[in-house]
């Protein structure tokens, strides 16, 4: 008893209360399931906006590419070389006489013709935009001397895997990759892939000129199986309002130039050929020289839902959030 008051001291408090405890429990976790799928969205969304850029940034350097030699360079290279000869009408070799009319690369099995031969859409994304070496005679191989080639992109090396062939006897099989430098790397491909980075896709960036989607109805495509053992399939996108009476070619997204695809984080391309952003309306199905396509978004369509995160240079976010802005202007 306090002896100047007369008044009974209040006995300290030492801690919470359960019921006390309890409740911020129970704040913690309200404020958990707001925060959390905020803060998972807002890391999805600086990922896709991180391949976004890298997406522009490789459209750029296909631009400059052009730019400095007249033509975007071809990604289909299958029949470059005829299993004894190069075939000087391809438009890869005709490509690098335009622009190196004094080439002098070796055009037996032991030149570089036989391998770029088999590579991807993805591997010749790298490889035109690796560049060349300064020399007129051989700016493939520089013929065994030491040099840099001129890079059009500055290629993060990390991201660089080794590819398996593509085109084996004139016919395009499911891509695989490995480390460089591992052991399986070891019996792939001279000529890498580039992945976007995102930690769950594992799959590169591909690249489709305009001359793979003008040959109908069989468009130039990209097989893979990616690190999750699901097997994937990168068609190029049709356009859901082509010119009235077009050619095929140009019933397609960005029609005289090129399409860049990259996986999002479902790690799939996707596995059908798609229109986008849908058809008239918005609302249905499309039909090309006799052959039906499915909108790129559809979720009630066999794979259409695995093109909704797909991120392109012929849109401005992933195809989904795209087409809901499309949508919204309607």
């Amino acid at each position: 008893m306090d002896m100047r008051s007369g008044n009974a001291r209040a006995p300290s408090r030492g801690g919470f209360t359960l019921v006390e405890l309890l409740v911020v429990i129970a704040i913690i976790g309200m404020i958990s399931a707001i925060a959390v799928p905020t803060i998972f969205g807002a890391v999805a969304s600086a990922r896709n906006a991180k391949t976004k850029a890298e997406v522009d940034m490789l459209h750029t350097a296909l631009m400059n590419y052009k730019n400095e030699y007249g033509s975007f360079p071809p990604a289909n290279m299958n029949g470059l070389w005829t299993g004894s000869a190069v075939n000087t009408s391809h438009a890869a070799y005709k490509h690098l006489v335009k622009i190196f009319p004094r080439l002098s690369e070796n055009t037996s099995a032991a030149g570089p013709f036989p391998q770029m031969a088999t590579m991807s859409p993805a591997q010749a994304l790298v490889f035109w935009l690796s560049g060349f070496y300064q020399n007129p005679e051989y700016p493939l191989t520089n013929q065994g001397a030491a040099g840099t080639r001129q890079k059009f992109f500055d290629f993060d090396e990390t991201r660089l895997y080794a590819a398996s062939p593509y085109y084996v006897s004139g016919s395009p099989v499911r891509q695989t990759f490995a480390a460089r430098g591992s052991t399986a790397a070891a019996s792939m491909s001279a000529f890498p892939v580039y992945f976007t980075g995102h930690p769950s896709a594992g799959l590169p960036y591909v690249y489709f000129d305009s001359r793979c989607y003008s040959n109908a109805p069989n468009d130039v495509r990209y097989l893979v199986t990616n690190v999750q053992g699901d097997n994937s399939e990168a068609y190029p996108y049709f356009n859901a309002f082509p010119p009235s009476n077009g050619t095929w070619g140009q019933q397609h997204m960005n029609a005289d130039t090129f399409q860049i695809i990259a996986p999002g984080k479902d790690g799939s391309f996707g596995g059908q050929v798609a229109v986008f952003p849908r058809g008239s309306g918005l609302t249905y199905e499309l039909n090309f020289g006799g052959a039906t396509y499915v909108p790129a978004y559809a979720d009630d369509k066999n794979n259409a839902p695995y093109h909704l995160d797909n991120i392109t240079n012929f849109a401005d976010r992933p195809l989904a959030d795209a087409i809901e802005a499309i949508k919204a202007q309607k």
